[in-house]
């Protein structure tokens, strides 16, 4: 019998560097290296754990150590008591020793087949004993009290599971095997919609999607087979029915059977050139997350006297460094745009490039108040006595943020914040929903008002809207220093100007007879129309006789008066 061991299979000479680790764990009749392990025809052979992906990892500035989990899975015949449980069990004792001095560095995990499935079986023992701990020390033993701790350190570093071919939901061998007579326990468990199987997933599901807690976000990436076997009645092993997960960031086919679907033969191996990349991603991800909770604002330009001042917040489900780098994982630059692309214009050259980086929690009472107020804090620390120009670059949700920023700057007129809005030059909004807080759905994005409520409770979001509104009179009625409605860009999925970016028409230049104009929540389809003020009625306090055009035959000579939204009752 072979007993549970946690090996390490690569580690960079110098320790130091190194920012995730990686475990590896094969699945049934499998083995901790052969699993990995490619055999070419000339009898040399590869591991990809070992020999391409460490590589990939340096080419995008990371360190990663490398380990495999073996554990006994050639008991087909038997009794075998060596359920999953079990497994989970086995398999904290080797992670807790191995990760001791490095408890919140992230961890991601890599599993073939039933491989998935105990790491299922892993992760949910780990809830399950955080779920009972109380705070405090119990029994009066310290010691107890600190391994608790570092449980919560793991916890947080988990960042994802990438399955290849994972069972979720049973495999037509494992129903053919448990017709056996004195079959192990391990291959009952994977009979198609077995107990055992809807149980782990439930369990997993909400213990990791469907959560309330202040963990670290978690992601999960599924790849299945689409070849079959030809020795076993040419079927696949694990249908992609059974491979997918609903709540997976990815759901891709490989062109490999069952066996050959974790072999790779060389980092230019198609399959290595999918799988690769998603664990590269998801640790990035997970370090960028990092460095956002311990530094919310990142410095990645600085200059001793900037002539203007670039502050970037990211959108929801992102964070402040992958968010703006373009490209996949395979293509993408270790520098993000603003920092690369930015200094190259002769206005920008002596620019100073900051992101802020903020998490939010589902089913949580986060709060635009507290975000705001860590971002004038933040930048208030880094600007010091500063009086260039600020621009705030935001996609999504972070533009909701520096709309409630600015407005507690002005606000505390004469206080800590009030050089924020005093110097804010311009505001360049990446498809934020601005639209959608003031008519409740439709507008840019008529799903963010739901995705909204997720996060932020009812009263939250009306103290919003007010937020919003009363900031956009400011702007229009010109009673910030510097802010003009002209400073304002807005980019918004939608149909592209002459300059080729999409944009969306400002609704109050729009009349109901105007042809681009079939429903409040269209969009224009007037190829003539480039314009960039917001999408958002003007203030009742503003009257102009001006007359604006949007395209033939729409023509106002004033605004139209504000829409006022229904409560419910």
């Amino acid at each position: 019998m072979v007993p549970d061991e946690l090996r390490v299979v690569y580690e960079p000479d110098d320790s130091s560097r190194i920012i995730a680790d990686i475990i590896a764990i094969h699945g049934l009749t499998g083995h901790g290296e052969k699993t990995w392990t490619t055999n070419g025809k000339n009898g040399s052979s590869a591991m990809w754990l070992r020999d391409f992906l460490p590589d990939e990892a340096e080419r995008h500035g990371i360190s990663v150590r490398v380990m495999v989990y073996n554990y006994n899975a050639n008991a087909w015949l038997g009794k075998n008591t060596n359920h999953l449980a079990d497994r989970a069990v086995g398999m904290e004792r080797q992670i807790y020793s191995s990760r001791l001095e490095c408890m919140s560095r992230p961890l991601l995990f890599v599993a073939h087949s039933m491989g998935g499935l105990v790491a299922k079986a892993f992760l949910n023992h780990l809830h399950d004993r955080l779920s009972e701990y109380i705070p405090g020390y119990p029994n009066g033993r310290p010691e107890e009290f600190q391994m608790m701790e570092r449980w919560k350190q793991l916890r947080r570093a988990i960042c994802g599971i990438v399955f290849l071919a994972t069972p979720h939901r049973g495999s037509i061998f494992g129903s053919i095997m448990a017709r056996l007579p004195r079959v192990s326990n391990a291959v009952k468990d994977l009979r198609l919609n077995s107990d055992q199987l809807e149980s782990l997933s439930s369990s997993f599901e909400e213990a990791y999607f469907d959560r309330n807690d202040d963990y670290g976000a978690f992601y999960t990436a599924c790849f299945y087979e689409t070849k079959p076997i030809f020795m076993l009645g040419n079927s696949l092993i694990v249908t992609k029915e059974s491979a997918e997960m609903r709540q997976s960031l990815l759901n891709v086919g490989l062109e490999a059977d069952h066996i050959e679907i974790c072999k790779f033969s060389g980092p230019d191996d198609p399959k290595f050139r999918a799988v690769a990349p998603v664990i590269i991603d998801f640790i990035l991800d997970a370090v960028a997350l990092n460095l956002s909770q311990k530094h919310p604002l990142l410095v990645l330009r600085d200059t001793p006297e900037p002539s203007i001042e670039i502050c970037a917040i990211h959108d929801l489900f992102q964070n402040s460094l992958a968010t703006w780098k373009a490209g996949t994982a395979e293509t993408r630059s270790n520098k993000t745009w603003l920092e690369e692309f930015l200094p190259r214009d002769s206005l920008l050259a002596d620019c100073k490039v900051m992101t802020y980086g903020y998490t939010l929690q589902r089913s949580r009472q986060n709060s635009f108040s507290v975000l705001a107020s860590s971002l004038l804090m933040s930048l208030s620390r880094v600007r010091s006595s500063s009086t260039a120009p600020l621009l705030f670059m935001c996609h999504g949700v972070g533009g909701l943020i520096v709309i409630s920023a600015l407005l507690e700057s002005v606000r505390t007129a004469h206080g800590e914040y009030s050089d924020i809005a005093d110097n804010c030059a311009g505001i360049v909004f990446y498809g934020t929903p601005i639209d959608c807080l003031v008519w409740r759905r439709g507008g840019n994005s008529p799903d963010y008002f739901n995705i909204l409520t997720d996060y932020f409770p009812p009263a939250e979001i009306d103290e919003l809207r007010k937020t919003v509104r009363t900031f956009f009179s400011l702007v229009y009625e010109e009673r910030l220093p510097r802010l003009r409605p002209n400073s304002l860009y807005y980019l918004y999925p939608g149909v592209s100007n002459e300059h080729g970016v999409s944009t969306r028409c400002c609704r109050a230049d729009r009349s109901r007879t105007c042809p681009c104009w079939p429903s409040p929540t269209s969009r224009c389809r007037c190829t003539r129309c480039s314009r960039r003020t917001p999408p958002w009625p003007r203030p009742r306090t503003r009257t102009t006789t001006a007359t604006r055009s949007c395209c033939t035959g729409c023509t106002r000579s004033s605004p139209p008066p504000l829409r006022r939204s229904r409560r419910p009752a």
